[in-house]
């Protein structure tokens, strides 16, 4: 009985932290509900990156979570990639135990609810944050702080990418752990929190120490006396350095895949980019940020009205929010924060502009400012008139721009969307006013409306927008369409194709199938480079499998083909079709076994050869005498030309002797409008449709034109090219590649193994060469021939794996172990032991507490000259070049 009256004591004490998830999921739901996103009908709210990479991610972590699949080796996609940068981002997420109880089909479903249980986590954090730091204010404002940092602008625009949202709920925490380690010594929860952030993603926890640099130091200089700060600091050093080295396990892996993809062009670029500042086509979503922070201009007023400019304390919450303003402003400190780059994808860190606001607003309430700006009638009524027509211009202009549109459509592209926002921004701090001059208790509860008003007209606005054109949960319901005609893969290595881009690059994991195709940024350069080379399309560091040739899909040992519409009967034979979609058997494929010459590693001097050409000298390296493809030089096949300015027309007519399939390049990359024989051909897409232009953003690789038999084609090329040998077309002839597949088959691999992270076989080579392995090469890799340790030489642009062999029987044995991942786990063991050590020592008293005078002016002085550099290269040196 008295522990039932002591929850409930509990429950009325701390009612706020269940008001708030009531709130947030009650209007959540009702937006769903009006809008018919699942669960009230067949909308889901997955599309653009959560479609691309958080579905296909979260589906492989359902996989690992029930044993079925590898937790460091992902064999389904982009032919085999380490999963090692991805393991902190699925597995250490508590968050993401919830998709264990869900069905592997309707984890896209139920990210309907995984988005709201995010925003309930962040607004219960920082709740926790503002109830511990301002104990004085009263509880009743938790709720709409709360609500309008769950419900801001960072979350409305970016829930697409749900990991982000695992820092939103982190922040708060971390702040007031880094507070606390400053004002009463204690720094296991700031050791905790940071080490976390770090284990979770090292790209986002760059822009949490800079974050903890500048507020630190806005801290120091501002909140504590000068006889506290160089021991602040030297808890400070030591505490961050423990966190960095504690958590090298997961650092050092990360920090090394990170570096060696395609990703690290922009950093290493970073100084060079900032010179000559990006804006992306949507700049407006930085300035959208600014929704939940509505209140700082009127805090800054009555701040000003009650006279605070003399308060240190309110100079360092004007700071700390400035300091997140100005990379709307200058652009070049946004890509400084973004380390040089973010592809139209700005201000990732402006979750700390609204909790800076947010933490603002909590101080405002926790001083007796108001108390001096209160009182007044007449100021009290100007604001109940004008808060009057606010509230119906900016829900008016809010419904009228935001409803049924996200702010990703090209209609809220143009800058009069723009002028409403700022409008309602303005007209909504004024109404901020006059609920902060009421009592506490009735502001409160008008700030309750307001908040919960807003949340559910701008929910209405972002989520599941209906007027979406590409990227929606499409994707996803065709991914399942193919995969029920398939039915349970082969074996790791045995590839299914998209013949188009209708189904783009993360399809495998979804479908539980190996393919070359994969979106991610921790792929290699040199993997991007080989699909690029041979054919496939490439496109802002993603890899799609549509294009190629049946040669190059034949030697990486695709065996399947999918495609939206019927396709060349000659290379593939028809399996099974379904309502929108076919598969199809490729009709040559190449066994596992294929050997080359020593030629292989002279393919730099293959530069000039374009793609045609360079699948043309792949062939030679199998056997010396294979004329695979003949490259023609169209401008000696046109017979008529038709210039119309800006465009032309040309008609050619390609002789064909025997059997052969015909592949279109566009050299020059002019888009292009191609028939053949009359017929229109066209890459279909997810994006654009059944589009009559090539090369698209899409479909940029070689665009197959056909099978034909002794005839003479006639293609036409309406296009704005100035000469017809801006495009290459060639002949590959079927004859060829039937016998280089029987000369690969007689020494085909045997007892081939390709599970979990090891990859082995047996082959009798009828040469010495360089045995191709159909994976990806990267540096965990480590390989033996016979028992004998042997470098592994990566071939094909350096994108896949070779491994030298010789002449007559070799055994080979791959393994693959992440590269920095053991050095980092003894090196997190061996600090974790010492700190504990530490920790336990100054527990008992045993260690002296104060450090020597001066190891503190030294920590004092690396700090100082950190937090100097920090602002210098962040915001000095970038404003400089901005404005010049």
């Amino acid at each position: 009985m008295k522990g039932n009256l002591k929850i409930t004591e509990q429950i009325k004490k701390h009612w706020y932290y269940i008001v708030l998830p009531v709130l947030i999921t009650a209007i959540m739901l009702g937006v769903y509900a009006v809008k018919g996103v699942y669960p009230f009908g067949n909308t889901r709210i997955s599309y653009y990156d959560m479609t691309q990479d958080n579905v296909p991610g979260l589906t492989y972590l359902w996989d690992i979570l029930h044993g079925k699949a590898n937790v460091l080796f992902d064999w389904n996609s982009g032919a085999g990639v380490s999963w090692v940068a991805s393991i902190a981002k699925f597995l250490l997420r508590p968050s993401n135990l919830f998709f264990y109880f869900v069905k592997r089909e309707a984890v896209w479903e139920s990210l309907s609810f995984f988005v709201i249980l995010k925003m309930v986590l962040a607004a219960l954090s920082i709740c926790f944050c503002l109830n511990r730091s301002y104990t004085q204010v009263d509880k009743k404002w938790l709720v709409p702080l709360s609500i309008l940092y769950a419900f801001s602008g960072y979350i409305l625009q970016y829930y697409t990418n749900i990991f982000f949202l695992d820092f939103v709920i982190l922040l708060p925490l971390l702040h007031m752990s880094l507070v606390t380690m400053f004002e009463k010594g204690k720094s296991r929860w700031y050791v905790l929190c940071l080490s976390y952030c770090l284990c979770l993603d090292i790209y986002f926890s760059f822009m949490m120490c800079l974050y903890l640099i500048f507020i630190s130091f806005f801290y120091l200089m501002l909140r504590m006396d000068k006889e506290r700060r160089s021991q602040a600091i030297g808890r400070l050093i030591r505490s961050t350095f423990v966190c960095f080295v504690c958590t090298s396990w997961s650092t050092i892996p990360s920090a090394l895949q990170m570096t060696s993809s395609v990703r690290s062009g922009a950093a290493e670029s970073m100084y060079i980019t900032i010179t000559t500042p990006f804006y992306c086509d949507a700049p407006d979503e930085k300035v959208y940020m600014l929704i939940g922070s509505e209140v700082l201009i009127a805090l800054v007023l009555l701040c000003l009205i009650g006279r605070q400019l003399k308060n240190k304390t309110f100079w360092y919450h004007v700071l700390s929010v400035v300091v997140f303003i100005l990379p709307i402003i200058f652009e070049a400190v946004n890509l400084v924060w973004h380390i040089g780059s973010y592809a139209c994808f700005p201000f990732r860190f402006a979750f700390m502009l609204t909790f800076s606001a947010l933490d603002f607003f909590a101080w405002f309430l926790s001083e007796d400012i108001i108390k001096k700006v209160t009182g007044h009638v007449a100021l009290n009524s100007l604001f109940f008139g004008v808060s009057l027509v606010a509230v119906a211009v900016a829900v008016w202009q809010y419904a009228k721009r935001f409803v049924d549109k996200g702010i990703y459509q090209s209609e809220m592209q143009d800058s009069e969307p723009m002028h409403y926002f700022i409008i309602a921004f303005a007209l909504l701090s004024i109404i901020w006013m006059f609920i902060l001059i009421q009592k506490q208790s009735r502001g409160a509860l008008y700030a309750v409306i307001l908040v919960c008003v807003q949340a559910a007209l701008l929910s209405y606005g972002y989520f599941a927008p209906l007027s979406l054109d590409e990227a929606g949960e499409q994707i996803v319901t065709d991914s399942y369409k193919v995969k029920s005609l398939l039915g349970e893969k082969e074996d790791n290595l045995s590839r299914i194709k998209s013949y188009s881009t209708r189904i783009p690059s993360n399809y495998p994991i979804i479908m539980n199938y190996p393919s070359l195709a994969n979106r991610s940024y921790n792929l290699k350069q040199g993997y991007i480079n080989a699909l690029t080379r041979l054919g496939y399309t490439s496109n802002n560091m993603m890899a799609y499998d549509s294009g190629g040739t049946i040669f190059s899909d034949a030697l990486l040992n695709v065996k399947k083909t999918f495609s939206s519409y019927p396709i060349d009967s000659t290379a593939y034979a028809l399996e099974k079709k379904g309502e929108d979609f076919e598969v199809y058997d490729n009709r040559f494929t190449l066994p596992i076994g294929t050997v080359f010459s020593d030629q292989i590693l002279m393919e730099t001097e293959w530069q000039d050869e374009g793609k045609l050409g360079y699948q043309k000298e792949l062939a030679s390296c199998i056997e010396p005498d294979a004329d695979l493809l003949e490259i023609m030089k169209l401008s000696d096949y046109c017979v008529r030309t038709v210039e119309k300015l800006p465009e032309c027309d040309y008609l050619l007519r390609i002789p064909v002797e025997g059997k052969k399939i015909l592949y279109f390049n566009a050299v020059d990359k002019v888009k292009a409008s191609i028939r053949v024989n009359g017929r229109l051909v066209y890459p279909d897409s997810y994006v654009l449709g059944n589009t009559e232009k090539f090369p698209n953003k899409l479909h940029n690789g070689l665009l197959c034109l056909g099978t034909f038999e002794d005839a003479v084609v006639t293609i036409q090329i309406h296009t704005r090219a100035r000469s017809a040998d801006s495009f290459q077309i060639g002949q590959l002839s079927y004859d060829v590649l039937q016998q280089l597949i029987d000369q690969v088959s007689n020494h085909a691999a045997s007892n081939i193994v390709a599970k979990g992270n090891r990859f082995s076989c047996n082959l009798d080579s009828d040469r010495d060469g360089y045995f191709l392995v159909p994976l990806e090469y990267q540096k965990g890799w480590s390989a033996k021939v016979n028992g004998v340790k042997t470098e592994i030489t990566p071939v094909i642009q350096k994108g896949f794996i070779g491994v030298p062999v010789t002449k007559g029987e070799n055994r080979i044995e791959l393994c693959f172990f992440p590269s920095g991942l053991k050095e980092g786990f003894v090196l997190s063991i061996i600090s974790i032991l010492f700190s504990g050590m530490l920790y336990w020592l100054e527990a008992r008293k045993k260690l002296i507490k104060r450090l020597p005078g001066f190891v503190l002016k030294a920590g004092s002085v690396l700090y100082y000259t950190v937090a100097a550099a920090a602002i210098f290269l962040v915001y000095v040196w970038p404003i400089f070049l901005d404005v010049i």
